[in-house]
Order: C-alpha cells, then structure tokens, then sequence
C-alpha cells in the first residue's frame, strides 16, 4: 500500500482538483491521509465529503500548525510501505504512483522521482507505457539539491517522489522555509540510489496566495537557518555539496534582506544574524573550486553593494518581457 499524505490549508479553490487526481489513480492500493491545518474556507467539508465516499481516505482536522506539523502528522498515522507527499494546490497524472511503485521495484532502490512542471493552467500528460529512466546516487542527490530552479526533477522537493517507509523512519519536517530541502538532505544519507522517470507527472500549480510566494516577515530569517544549518551538517569532503549550499545560502541572504526592507521592525536584526553568517562562511565561499567565479563575484558585490542588487532586481523583469 502506498500512503499519501496531503496537508490542506484554506484550498478550496484547488482542493477538488487535487482530491480527484489521487482518486483517480491507477494504482489503487493507497490510503489518502488528508490533515486539515485548520482550514476555515470551506476547505474542510469538501475534505469530509470525499472521505465519506471513499474508504481509502482518512481526514484528520487539527488547529493551525504548519505545514511541517501536518506532514508529521500525516508520517506518524501512516501504514502504507510507501510513502507519498502532495500539496493541496498541485495535481497528479493517472498513472503517477503506478509509475513510481514499478520504477521503484526494478532494483535496489529506495526512492523513485518523476518530473515536476511549474504551471499555471491545468493539463495532464498523456499516458505512456515507456519511458525513459535513470539511477542517481545519493551523493548525486545532495550536489543537485540546492539548485531548484535548475531543474524539473525534484531533488529539493519532497513530493513528485515515492519513499520506502524504512528510510523515513526517524525523521521529521523542522517548521522552517526549507524544510523540503532539509528533509530531502536527511533522506539523501539514507539512499544508496534512486530512479528517476523522465516523464512530467507532477505539476506544481503556481498562483498568488500559493504559500511558495507569500513569506510572512518573521519567517525571513528562518529560510538562511535552514541553509546554514544544513551546511554544518555536510562533511567537509563534499566540496561540491558544500558549494552549491553555500550559492543557495548567499542567494537567500540578498533575498531576505531585500525584501525585509518592507517590514523596518525586523530589518535591522536580520542584516545582523546575514552579517555573522557571511563574516564565518565567506573564506570558503571565495575559495571553493566549485562555485564559479561570477557567482563569488556578483553574489559578494551585491551583498556588499545593496543598491546595485535593488537595480539588479528591477532590470531582471525587464529582460524577462
């Protein structure tokens, strides 16, 4: 049985959309764990109105905690072999975990991924009996994780992906911005490898209330935590791993602090916390061989010029057009 674990949070918008994509599976065998988060838009009858015409689902109403807590939760009433996640908003091919369960039992894997497409309209790809595959290490794992817009496989992300319930045993989500890439890096050490199908099956619905683009002000900092905390975490012989952190680490301190502009009761404390990290972590920022020269450049001319990161900024939209 695969578990699949949805927190929801205020979706009614999107929510039917995603029910419907897991119900209508080919894979059968699953058990929809669905957490309220103190939802208060209608969200919760709809959640109690699938489960009262499906047996599969299970709906579990809780006071606002987060996501992580949610996702915990999801994990710890789990009884699935497998384990599934997907968010409220995002929607799933037909033949997502069936594709995932048999790419997962074609070896000695514990993880199977498929590709992720960031979209504004809704759409499913078509059914396909063959398709492409390829092994990846966990090694491999941990040097992409840091570079999300980089790719359209979901290193850094927790869904578009099936776990053996083994390898998630003693983890949990941490209640920070990057949780999905601090999860992702613990499970990393727990892979020996992994299967990816080359095929787009997971579709990350992109709009403006998405949680993705609407960072409260007190988390700003929490995001940087996350990163820095991760990089004390990755052995020193890692050097490609520790470099991509460290570009992910700088790029979210010019982030912050740019957009904490707006909020002046916690700009003054997270340029303080940004400064301590780079003062300790920019030697090897400057000397890892794996970062290349115009990320040390522009990432430490911005951080040391902000005016020209506000340029920066308002340029880049512009070229976009």
């Amino acid at each position: 049985m695969i578990s699949v674990i949805l927190p929801v949070f205020n979706s009614i918008k999107y929510i039917e959309r995603c029910l419907e994509s897991v119900l209508s599976q080919t894979y059968t065998d699953i058990e929809l764990i669905i957490i309220d988060d103190g939802s208060s838009d209608g969200t919760s009858l709809i959640c109690d109105k699938y489960a009262a015409k499906d047996s599969r689902i299970k709906v579990i109403h809780q006071n606002n905690k987060g996501v992580s807590e949610a996702r915990n939760l999801g994990l710890k009433l789990s009884q699935g072999e497998y384990i599934s996640f997907i968010d409220n908003d995002d929607w799933i091919s037909p033949d997502y975990l069936q594709s995932l369960y048999e790419s997962i039992n074609r070896g000695d894997y514990s993880l199977s991924m498929v590709l992720y497409k960031k979209t504004e309209h809704y759409y499913l790809s078509p059914l396909l009996k063959e398709y492409f595959i390829k092994e990846i290490s966990g090694l491999e794992i941990r040097q992409k994780l840091f570079e999300i817009e980089n790719y359209d496989e979901p290193y850094g992300f927790i869904w578009a992906k099936l776990y053996k319930r083994e390898i998630l045993q003693d983890l949990k989500f941490k209640n920070t911005i990057g949780e999905d890439i601090e999860f992702s890096f613990q499970v990393s050490y727990k892979i020996k490898k992994a299967i990816i199908v080359q095929k787009y099956m997971y579709f990350w619905y992109q709009h403006n209330s998405s949680q993705f683009r609407n960072v409260k002000p007190e988390r700003f900092f929490s995001a940087v935590k996350c990163y820095y905390q991760i990089l004390q975490e990755i052995p020193k012989n890692e050097i490609t791993t520790r470099g991509n952190c460290l570009i992910r680490l700088y790029k979210t301190i010019l982030s912050m602090s740019y957009n904490a502009e707006n909020y002046k009761q916690i700009f003054k404390d997270i340029n303080y916390n940004n400064r301590k990290i780079v003062k300790e972590t920019q030697k090897e920022f400057v000397i890892n061989k794996s970062i290349p020269f115009q990320f040390k450049f522009f990432l430490l001319l911005f951080y040391y010029q902000p005016y020209l990161y506000k340029i920066f900024r308002k340029i880049i939209p512009l070229l976009k057009k």
